[in-house]
């Protein structure tokens, strides 16, 4: 029994992890995009605040909540132990041996068919390599947080600290006088 849980775990930590890829390909784009127009309308736009001090501090929660909303998206999407073993047996043409010995395990001790039906899953699940259907590769999908994030750090790094000095308080300043 121990294999057949192996196999299954391994296969489900391959599913969570192109989960997380997908997602992270969205929302690092969206965060791109959303990163990107706030720069460049707090450059040409006068917003009153120094934009050199608080593009990092907005770079910075772009990111972090991209990071976590995937994550978050990754573990509410987690499937469950048996959808994973059937889709390891949808994948590997198993004939649902996978799922009926994880549902089998209570009756196992009971009857002798349950006890021989889990056997021969684990001769099975010996033999499958899961890297051979659940192959984590890229698609043309994680070409599109690369686009974005060349423009992204080319406009950050176009804002100069000298240049961009205006009379209106910094950060430090503007925490200061909150206080």
């Amino acid at each position: 029994m121990i294999r057949i849980r192996q196999v299954v775990w391994q296969a489900r930590v391959r599913m969570a992890c192109a989960t997380l890829g997908r997602s992270l390909c969205y929302t690092l784009s969206a965060a791109s995009v959303l990163s990107l127009l706030f720069i460049v309308a707090a450059y040409f736009l006068d917003l009153g605040f120094n934009l050199f001090e608080w593009r990092d501090v907005f770079l910075s929660v772009a990111f972090g909540v991209a990071f976590s909303l995937s994550a978050i998206y990754t573990w509410l999407k987690n499937p469950s132990y048996i959808s994973v073993a059937q889709e390891v047996d949808r994948r590997f043409q198993l004939k649902e041996r996978l799922s009926t010995a994880l549902l089998m395990v209570d009756h196992a001790s009971e009857s002798l068919v349950a006890a021989a039906q889990i056997n021969d899953t684990e001769q099975s699940a010996s033999q499958i390599v899961i890297s051979d259907q659940f192959e984590l590769r890229p698609n043309r999908l994680a070409y599109l947080p690369c686009c974005l994030i060349p423009a992204l750090f080319m406009s950050y790094s176009l804002i100069a600290p000298a240049g961009v000095r205006r009379e209106a308080p910094s950060l430090s300043e503007s925490i200061q006088g909150d206080q």
